[in-house]
């Protein structure tokens, strides 16, 4: 039969492939209509091809980070024209030149050509230099003068240069400074890596190690003369202070920190000449006990604006404390590290009395608090926070046994929250006080202590609340309490819960302590 016809099967064959491709070509064909549709549906629709400049400029902005480090914007600046017209026409994100250890790993090379790219880009903008050369495997005085080269025609804000030695400064008073752009310099500052933990919590002893000048100059002196906008100077190093080593504007400072050991005597006519001040922090010791009557005739020094002052010593601090006067004061810093001594401190305790009506903040080291500030402390009438550094001991006169940490935390703040008669009247001390820290501490907080921490404040709000018999002030309840362990503390209890873990994690022993 002609259906069993090899040739019809075949044809039947083709037929069927022939229909196979007709409904395969008219899915592709659909499909490929819809994506038509949809890329046309697309383009019809509002949209944005490339960033706003404003929003691209936010962006970088956010780049820049807490530290505002100008360098964060060179890579984005290299995406394409939009993003590299954007960020170099914007001169102020280029308005700090910022190397710090996260420049350890970056060559010499790249670290000075970045500097050189901010100062192209800044314009006309006043530029800041911060840098932090100690903690770099760089050298030190070769980046700083590389990096100053690199930036002569910078317009100088601020410069700001922390490096191991003072010789490493050396650079800066070299001539490298283009003496066209400094006029416009109104912070100046020069730390020495070895002064860094004075103003921690623990007792600034590296401070007392005055090691020989070693800051060769070519014209011998630092002359920061013509700087003729500075406002802020600082010399945080180890160097003891030598009038005839600076040449600097005192009396257009406001602020000033010289941390080098120093005879307090040196520093008085300088201070003569700083009617401008508002802050002052000035390392200092009193080389005798005794004010000679030579020294007590010396002229006194008004400091009308001044409203911080720190003084960092070994001893009780003495002859400034006796020789400035200052009736704006608002915050006093003390760090030294002699125990109170009958007939010396008088100086102080006089210059607490007469600040008493005015100081708001007050700082000490533990051995003044245990002293109560002498009689100052009824003086001290509107102060509002108190910090005493350093650890306690114990300090009653019936107390026979050893000095304990916590029978000293009991002692002072008992002192401080009961009233006290003095001449006939009760006083009751610190009756404005909002804030207590007791800062640099050696043992951690246990159960004991924080029953006498909550005791005082649960009695500062009593009498705050009720008022006391026979006290005219009604005391302000305290707000906060801050109990700080000392860095030293601190690394010692995270090196011994870190041998805890070892041992743990190895199954050699377990250590359970219980309090």
């Amino acid at each position: 039969m002609a259906e069993d016809n090899p040739s019809s099967a075949a044809l039947r064959k083709i037929d069927k492939e022939i229909q196979a491709l007709h409904i395969s070509f008219q899915t592709q064909h659909a499909s490929l209509l819809a994506q038509q549709a949809n890329l046309l549906r697309r383009l019809q629709e509002p949209h944005i091809p490339t960033l706003p400049p404003d929003v691209l400029l936010e962006a970088f902005c956010h780049l820049l980070g807490d530290d505002n480090d100008s360098k964060t914007i060179v890579h984005p600046s290299t995406v394409c024209r939009l993003w590299h017209g954007t960020a170099v026409g914007s001169p102020f994100l280029w308005t700090l030149i910022l190397v710090n250890h996260h420049d350890n790993e970056a060559k010499e090379d790249a670290i000075v050509e970045i500097a050189e790219t901010c100062t192209e880009r800044a314009n006309s903008c006043l530029i800041t230099l911060k840098v932090e050369v100690q903690n770099l495997s760089h050298s030190s005085k070769n980046l700083i003068r590389r990096i100053l080269e690199a930036t002569r025609n910078s317009k100088w804000e601020k410069i700001d240069i922390s490096a191991t030695y003072t010789s490493d400064f050396e650079p800066v008073f070299s001539g490298l400074l283009n003496a066209e752009n400094i006029p416009t310099v109104h912070t100046f500052t020069l730390t020495s890596s070895v002064r860094k933990d004075v103003l921690e919590d623990a007792w600034p002893r590296q401070v007392y190690n005055v090691v020989a000048w070693d800051l060769h100059l070519p014209i011998g002196a630092i002359n920061l003369q013509p700087y003729r906008s500075l406002r802020s100077f600082t010399f945080d190093c180890s160097q003891a202070f030598n009038a005839d080593l600076y040449a600097v504007p005192w009396s257009q400072l406001s602020y000033l920190k010289f941390t080098g050991v120093t005879d307090p005597e040196l520093y008085l006519p300088i201070l003569r000449e700083c009617a401008k001040f508002e802050t002052c922090m000035l390392g200092t010791y009193d080389p005798s006990s005794e004010i000679t009557p030579a020294i007590a005739s010396l002229p006194l020094v008004h400091l009308p604006k001044l409203r911080r002052l720190e003084l960092i010593s070994r001893q009780i601090p003495q002859l400034i404390p006796l020789k400035i006067r200052t009736p704006a004061v608002e915050e006093l810093v003390l760090q030294f590290e002699d125990d109170y001594k009958d007939g010396i401190g008088a100086e102080l305790y006089d210059y607490l009395d007469s600040i008493g009506g005015i100081l708001r903040k007050l700082q000490v080291p533990m051995a003044m608090a245990r002293d109560e500030f002498g009689t100052s402390i009824i003086s001290l009438n509107v102060l509002e926070e108190l910090v005493v550094s350093g650890s306690f001991n114990s300090w009653s006169a019936e107390d026979s046994r050893d000095p304990s940490h916590l029978e000293g935390v009991r002692d002072f703040l008992s002192e401080i929250s009961r009233a006290a008669r003095v001449s006939g009247v009760r006083h009751y001390p610190l009756p404005h006080l909002r804030t207590l820290e007791m800062k640099g501490q050696i043992f951690r907080a246990d159960e004991t202590l924080r029953g006498y921490v909550l005791d005082f404040v649960d009695a500062r709000i009593n009498h705050a609340q009720s008022g006391l018999e026979g006290v005219s002030v009604r005391p302000r309840p305290i707000e906060r309490v801050v109990y700080r362990l000392a860095d030293e503390a601190k690394g010692k209890l995270q090196k011994q819960a870190a041998r805890f873990e070892s041992w743990r994690e190895e199954g050699i022993v377990i250590v359970d302590i219980e309090d």
